[in-house]
């Protein structure tokens, strides 16, 4: 699963990378196996993170 081809000089790099195969991961399950569409997942997001949000003013 993860990506050992590559000799990274920098560890940073590396993460990044593989948080970059992980969502994309994530999106192929939402869209090939799931049946969402990317405006489906961003819709949620947006929703979600607006409650996130409401409940961090609110101090939940």
């Amino acid at each position: 699963m993860w990506d050992t081809a590559h000799n990274y000089p920098d560890s940073k790099l590396q993460l990044a990378d593989d948080v970059e195969i992980i969502f994309n991961l994530f999106m192929e399950l939402g869209t090939k196996h799931l049946g969402f569409t990317h405006e489906d997942i961003e819709q949620a997001y947006l929703e979600k993170n607006e409650v996130n949000h409401q409940r961090q003013d609110d101090g939940y």
